[in-house]
């Protein structure tokens, strides 16, 4: 009987995360969710426990490196938009078509990216089509 709730609980688990990738608070709820639901006389293995708890160590560790890969990403766009003020540039503006021409006064960060202020014209660094 405990056997069938354990893996009634899991087949519903893996049914409300298909098709998504498991990220650690669900696997976390897995986890915990195994450790509720085990038989009392088959009790989770030392050796099990221990691997899946390396697990975590290394799912919590991929994830603090993925946000230090986004915060790189990110500054290599400011620098690389910082480098274009006061240079003369020309752009597509992304919602007209229209070319602009004219220095870059400033940069900004805005909707997840950098816009340089061509006049009063703000750009996405990506529709920069050529820098004097």
């Amino acid at each position: 009987m405990i056997e069938e709730v354990g893996t009634n609980y899991s087949s519903h688990i893996f049914q409300a995360y298909s098709g998504q990738i498991l990220g650690k608070d669900a696997f976390l709820k897995l986890f915990l969710a195994q450790l509720e639901n085990q038989n009392p006389w088959e009790p989770l293995d030392n050796s099990e426990f221990i691997t899946q708890m390396a697990q975590f160590a290394s799912l919590e560790e991929l994830s603090n490196l993925n946000t230090n890969f986004d915060l790189m990403l990110k500054l290599e766009y400011i620098a690389q938009a910082v480098q274009l003020i006061d240079r003369k540039v020309e752009a597509s503006d992304p919602k007209t078509g229209e070319i602009i021409q004219g220095r870059v006064d400033k940069v900004e960060w805005k909707e997840g990216a950098p816009y340089a202020l061509i006049g009063d014209k703000s750009v996405p660094l990506t529709s920069i089509t050529k820098i004097w």
